[in-house]
């Protein structure tokens, strides 16, 4: 049975390590960040008046954990993630004949 990339980064020798502290960060972050523009029940956050009733906690939040993301990412080191895949991957069985990275997952 071969193991799916997705299956092998949330492992302790994967690409992330058992938690990618830079998405958990950016999540995070865009979760705090839409508080002040909530409105739950009759608590409105202190910058909710501002949008007049529309609801932009999520474009915020979104907007927030994307820009945070892609500068956390930053300092990642492409050859390092690439070797830790390929420490990962030893041992793993070998993708199937004929299979195509990229193309798309058959059932």
């Amino acid at each position: 049975m071969a193991v799916t990339p997705s299956a092998r980064s949330s492992t302790p020798r994967g690409i992330y390590g058992r938690w990618n502290w830079r998405g958990l960060t950016a999540y995070g972050v865009g979760f705090v960040s839409m508080l002040p523009f909530a409105v739950i029940g009759d608590v409105e956050g202190p910058l909710a008046h501002w949008v007049k009733g529309a609801d932009v906690t999520m474009l915020v939040g979104l907007a927030i954990s994307s820009l945070l993301y892609l500068v956390l990412c930053r300092s990642l080191d492409v050859d390092a993630e690439r070797a830790v895949v390929t420490s990962a991957d030893a041992g793993l069985d070998p993708d199937p004949v004929g299979h195509r990275a990229g193309a798309g997952h058959h059932a």
